[in-house]
């Protein structure tokens, strides 16, 4: 009894083995982060390198130039990577850094990239990497140049070679009134990179300028969302509704895959060892999202790189890595997934006491239009099984589960008799005969809540009673009109009852939640539009709120720049306070004024006549009394003596 059940046990290995190796076991993509870590990033030779260690894509970063040129770099700053400081030492901003977007291309072209280090210290961050201290000559290129490369080393090396493009913030170039998405496509647009299936993708941290692509720009190519934590400020996005169920859900419209920095998908302890796995990669490949994390760099990381790859790829699955060292990263892949011609030195050998004769059937084998079964793994000699890859394909996952209804001895084509492994009743299987053979309950395979019939005389044994709205054999095709993901962003899908929608032209209204807008509510609204800013403010829209910008936020404050400071308040009143008391004075003498000439000439009362009259006479007494001087002026007289 143990020995046949340590021979089934054997064969049950065996079955797992074939069908992987039919399978084909081939390794996740590597992807070359920022060309490879053996040069200085994002250089055309670094890039070049990662072509050479056969990454499958390139990863690049692009930002614009003050005269819209997508230029290659990762920083909105270049003074980690380069000699700008001493070329340009007069360009900076106030924080001391010189920003890409301040220099035309002429201008970059004059600098010198060398390998990062940490801005303003020159302490290299990688130190075990290219000299940042080296004389060898290294430049900025543009996308129009990577783009000649991609092309030019597909060509001659025969070899697809795909460019992964990260847009740099698109938030901050939208500041300087610059789409750098569509200039992008513009370019790409000029090399007839457009489709699905072209050796470009786009990735950014913004998933609203993702959507942006797909919807409005209405881009084909492949999208990838960059995903990390909301806290790192990547850009305005929220990570944590979009790393959940619904997020992920609604991704999966707009985007073909996920690129979660490594610590999404593990949980890692302080030491670097292993803890758990997260369920991101399970949520992301039920609504089919490729799952590509960042970044694996052996040179920084703190356990076991071997066991790191090892842990991602056989416990996470994810489906490529982003990595610095794409060559390390392939070995380790390839040490792990053998792919052998034959089995002959996999297989063990089967040794059992009662040499009992299994004959299964595990796969088809195409041959012109017949069907042959490769069969007999023998107890009683050692055989070795081969197939042909290109001929052979697995049998459907529900025919394997049935194969224990298969097993027959190579001597008869009948049903054997039941042996010590079978069970008496026809629907049970298992050691104890308590597992039901039924599809429909091992497997649950009808989808959308449709139910499933248990069927043995149906090629899948099974049958699908699908609910109101649904069809295919296993209820997968959602025909209904207001599908889950319809609507975007929790938005309420309504019928329209055969009539079409006048704006969308569709049969479906969605009634969007606060803060989005469109056909699908897959448009952010302008949170600006009925928002007055006081005080000579400016409305800034952002992601389902706005922000009014004070003229001077020493003077005005509050949401809407309603607040004045005191400062502002008192020089106000002061002003005021001058103002009225010059114009009061002006109305009182005016008033006078008129009042006076009113008794003087309407009621013939001259209030000051008086006054006037004892002016005058005062006036004519000085006037006499100075001519009386003048008058009796006195005259010096001469005396003469004469004798």
């Amino acid at each position: 009894m143990d020995k046949m059940l340590f021979c089934m046990l054997i064969i049950h290995f065996i079955i797992i083995y074939i069908v992987q190796i039919c399978q084909g076991l081939t390794r996740p993509l590597v992807i070359g982060h920022r060309g490879s870590a053996y040069l200085p990033e994002l250089t055309l030779e670094s890039q070049s390198m990662a072509h050479a260690l056969r990454a499958d894509i390139i990863e690049i970063d692009v930002c614009l130039s003050r005269d819209n040129q997508l230029i290659v770099v990762h920083d909105l700053y270049l003074n980690a990577i380069s000699n700008v400081e001493n070329i340009f030492p007069n360009r900076n901003r106030s924080d001391g850094y010189h920003y890409v977007i301040d220099f035309n291309l002429e201008e970059l072209r004059r600098l010198n990239i060398h390998e990062r280090t940490s801005p303003f210290t020159n302490i290299q961050v990688y130190p075990s990497r290219f000299p940042s201290s080296s004389t060898v000559q290294f430049h900025l290129s543009t996308l129009n140049e990577t783009i000649e490369l991609l092309l030019g080393l597909s060509h001659s090396t025969n070899r697809q070679y795909q460019l992964l493009i990260e847009i740099k913030n698109p938030e901050y170039h939208i500041q300087y009134n610059r789409s750098i998405s569509s200039i992008l496509l513009s370019t790409l647009n000029a090399y007839n990179l457009t489709e699905l299936n072209d050796p470009i993708i786009i990735q950014t941290f913004h998933i609203e300028e993702l959507i942006h692509i797909r919807k409005n720009l209405l881009s084909k190519l492949r999208l990838v969302a960059l995903l990390t934590w909301n806290w790192l400020n990547e850009s305005s996005s929220d990570y944590d509704f979009y790393r959940s169920e619904q997020g992920l859900q609604n991704l999966s419209t707009i985007v073909q895959a996920i690129a979660p920095n490594m610590e999404l998908l593990v949980n890692f302890a302080l030491d670097g060892s292993f803890i758990n796995v997260t369920n991101l990669t399970l949520l992301a490949h039920k609504y089919n999202l490729s799952v590509y994390p960042w970044t694996f760099r052996r040179d920084t990381f703190k356990g076991n790189f071997e066991q790191l790859i090892n842990i991602f790829y056989k416990t996470v699955k994810v489906d490529g890595f982003i990595t610095s060292q794409p060559d390390v990263v392939i070995e380790l892949l390839e040490k792990q997934t053998p792919i052998p011609n034959t089995l002959s030195n996999q297989l063990p050998s089967l040794s059992c006491a009662n040499r009992t004769e299994i004959s299964l059937s595990l796969f088809i084998c195409k041959s012109n239009e017949s069907y042959l079964e490769v069969t007999d793994i023998s107890c009683r000699q050692e055989k070795i099984l081969t197939f042909d890859q290109t001929a052979c394909s697995p049998t459907t996952f529900q025919s394997l589960v049935l194969t224990t209804e298969k097993i027959q001895t190579t001597k008869s084509t009948t049903r054997p008799t039941l042996g010590l492994y079978e069970c008496p009743e026809k629907n049970k299987i298992g050691q104890y005969c308590n597992i039901s053979n039924d599809i429909c309950k091992m497997l649950g395979p009808c989808k959308n809540q449709g139910h499933c019939y248990f069927n043995e005389t149906l090629p899948l044994q099974y049958m699908c009673q699908c609910p109101v709205g649904f069809s295919g054999y296993d209820c997968e095709y959602d025909n209904r009109i207001c599908k889950n993901n319809t609507c975007w962003h929790d938005g309420d899908c309504v019928e329209m009852n055969g009539t079409v929608s006048i704006n969308n032209q569709t049969t479906f209204k969605c009634i969007c939640e606060y803060g989005y807008d469109g056909a699908r509510c897959e448009l952010i609204r302008d949170m600006c539009v009925n928002i007055t800013c006081k005080n000579n403010g400016i409305c800034f829209s952002s992601y389902l709120s706005w922000t009014c910008h004070c003229l001077d936020s020493s003077l005005y404050s509050g949401k809407y720049c309603e607040h004045k400071s005191t400062l502002l308040v008192a020089k106000q009143a002061l002003s005021k306070s001058f103002a009225s008391i010059a114009i009061a004075a002006i109305i009182a003498v005016f008033l006078f004024v008129i009042i006076m000439d009113i008794l003087k000439y309407v009621f013939k009362i001259d209030p000051v006549d008086r006054e006037r009259r004892l002016m005058k006479l005062e006036q004519k007494k000085k006037h006499l009394n100075k001519n009386r001087k003048k008058r009796f002026r006195k005259v010096p007289l001469k005396v003469f003596y004469i004798s």
